[in-house]
């Protein structure tokens, strides 16, 4: 099993190199290092695919994702002639009834954290809050994904850092959807220039430094 997977990995077309990247992690802790790992491809049978997720210490939307994987797998083992069918295609899953309910902090709140951390930090985390981007947009706008006027300015999203087996790289975001203009008030406006002063267009908009 651990070769099927491991080669069903390497052989896909359509995926980032990051994603390549979380189904090589996703394989390695659920799949080629567990009981799966060593059982020949074409002796799996259901109840060992039940068995393996049942022992998977995962939530239950991780568990379709792992088994996803797996299935994906199987399935293209399937067309390669290796096996004649997917023993994990149909596998069921109990209905998830853990609901997170959202939290969002007042102003005061806010507030209090920028003032917490570092006064250079203090500009990032008010941005944060004010636009609603995540941490991997904002840390990836460069000064030019910066419009400002008088009255309303705006945030060009159209990069993000994304975990590759390199490290971390910019990239695009992950959906069509992702990439955006975000409007921000004048008091936004006023923090971003700031934080823009007498640096050049392609600098990052927020540094650790």
């Amino acid at each position: 099993m651990a070769t099927v997977v491991n080669a069903h990995i390497e052989g896909l077309t359509a995926v980032t190199d990051g994603t390549r990247h979380r189904y090589r992690k996703l394989a390695q802790r659920h799949i080629t290092a567990a009981s799966l790992g060593p059982v020949p491809v074409d002796t799996l049978t259901r109840q060992n695919v039940a068995a393996w997720l049942n022992s998977l210490p995962l939530a239950v939307e991780s568990k379709r994702n792992v088994h996803s994987l797996l299935s994906a797998a199987l399935s293209q083992a399937v067309q390669d002639g290796v096996i004649p069918t997917n023993v994990a295609h149909g596998a069921r899953f109990p209905r998830s009834t853990t609901r997170r309910e959202s939290v969002f902090l007042t102003r005061a709140e806010v507030c209090l954290i920028a003032d917490a951390v570092p006064a250079r930090h203090s500009p990032l985390v008010h941005f944060l809050a004010g636009t609603g981007l995540r941490w991997s947009e904002a840390t990836a706008l460069r000064i030019r994904d910066v419009g400002t006027s008088r009255e309303r300015g705006s945030v060009s999203v159209t990069r993000a850092w994304k975990e590759a087996e390199r490290g971390w790289v910019v990239g695009a975001p992950k959906t069509a959807r992702g990439r955006r203009t975000v409007s921000i008030p004048a008091t936004m406006t006023t923090l971003v220039q700031g934080a823009m002063a007498g640096r050049g267009r392609d600098e990052l908009l927020f540094t650790a430094q």
